[in-house]
């Protein structure tokens, strides 16, 4: 952390030396355009600042989280750092029907001077309940800049399918 956070500021130096090199005399055309380019810039930098210093989060969600038997929830594993790999539990009452899918989100925003950066990371996957009660899909293990990370443990509340008409 210490060392992006140096190399980052040595960075932000450089560039702002290149910038400033770059910006014509009072008056003369092109100067805006310079000069929304060094802000940009260091809006990107200070935005990549904060997310290098962000203490990791993971959690797992199921949508919806109650449901009938034979019906399909999507097992959502977020985290606000890129997931490198991600290592499913073992299943009791549901099946995999497809997945991941991968989704990433990132918003950069300026508050009263303050710049504040977040990211998201999903896999999500497509799943089934197989039988009615109680489940507990156990915590998954995700690995972000190769260290390891425990989920929470999600819970499902499984009614009975739905009966079918009898055919007459």
């Amino acid at each position: 952390l210490f060392v992006t956070m140096f190399i980052s500021i040595f960075s932000l130096g450089q560039l702002g030396r290149l910038v400033l090199r770059s910006i014509p005399e009072e008056g003369a055309p092109g100067k805006e355009y310079s000069l929304f380019r060094f802000t940009f810039v260091l809006l990107a930098l200070a935005a990549h600042l904060a997310g290098a210093a962000q203490e990791v989060t993971v959690t797992a969600t199921a949508m919806p989280n109650v449901l009938r038997a034979g019906e399909q929830f999507n097992l959502i594993y977020t985290s606000n750092q890129e997931i490198t790999e991600l290592e499913l539990p073992t299943f009791d009452g549901v099946e995999v029907l497809g997945g991941p899918s991968q989704g990433r989100s990132q918003s950069v925003s300026t508050v009263n001077g303050k710049i504040t950066s977040s990211s998201s990371f999903q896999f999500t996957y497509f799943m089934r309940a197989t039988r009615e009660g109680k489940l507990t899909i156990p915590a998954a293990t995700l690995k972000i800049k190769n260290k390891a990370y425990r989920t929470n443990a999600v819970n499902l509340e499984v009614l009975a399918g739905r009966s079918q008409p009898a055919k007459g």
